[in-house]
């Protein structure tokens, strides 16, 4: 059941607790951090940068709460589960706001907690692909293209060209940029070129994932 690219945060100042999610966890994730507090947390997410947290609420120097708030003035995209003894409505209230996964209440179900770390590893594997089409995905970790599972084979142009307009999404991207962006200065801007380049990268890909803009240059719509 692991997940060789994925890596959990563990939060929590019991060490009985700490230990007995780690030893849970470790069924679902190849690495798994410990921490004993909210400061030793933010540290260890800095170092590490885990894909999930676990923070329990309670904690010595700084409590989850804070962690969270730390935590989220930089970045929205770390998936975050807190656990707490209590069930205040305060406490959801407060961190409602803050983008979370889910919020376990002690004593933790393996149950609820099974359920809520595979929602949230399937939340992850869909941010990693792009679907272009039913056949057709972008893996953004690695950024390769996909059909049916199977690396397409692209130059490293067309693979320029892929990525450029993927950065501008659904917004024109002129001949210009596109030029740039891919052949950076060592040739003549040519429109021709880019052209050219465009006709054989749709050859690969699904029909209609390029659009031209007229007379300014192309985009993808997704």
């Amino acid at each position: 059941m692991e997940n060789n690219n994925l890596s959990i945060l563990i939060v929590e100042d019991d060490p009985t607790l700490s230990s007995q999610l780690q030893e849970y966890l470790e069924m679902f994730f190849s690495q798994v951090y410990l921490a004993t507090n909210g400061v030793d947390g933010y540290n260890k997410y800095i170092n590490f940068k885990p894909n999930i947290i676990i923070s329990d609420i309670n904690m010595p120097l700084k409590n989850g709460i804070e962690l969270v708030q730390k935590i989220r003035a930089k970045d929205n995209d770390t998936e975050i589960i807190v656990i707490s003894a209590y069930t205040k409505t305060d406490y959801l209230l407060e961190l409602i706001k803050y983008n979370l996964v889910g919020y376990l209440v002690k004593p933790i179900k393996s149950e609820d907690l099974e359920n809520l770390v595979l929602k949230v590893i399937e939340k992850l594997k869909q941010k990693k692909y792009l679907y272009f089409s039913e056949n057709f995905k972008w893996d953004t970790e690695h950024h390769i293209l996909l059909h049916n599972d199977v690396k397409v084979n692209l130059t490293n142009y067309e693979l320029l060209l892929i990525e450029t307009l993927l950065k501008h999404k659904n917004q024109c991207v002129s001949f210009v940029n596109i030029h740039y962006s891919v052949y950076d200065y060592e040739n003549e801007f040519s429109q021709n070129a880019i052209q050219s380049l465009v006709k054989r990268v749709r050859k690969k890909i699904p029909q209609d994932l390029i659009k031209s803009c007229y007379k300014e240059g192309y985009k993808i719509e997704v």
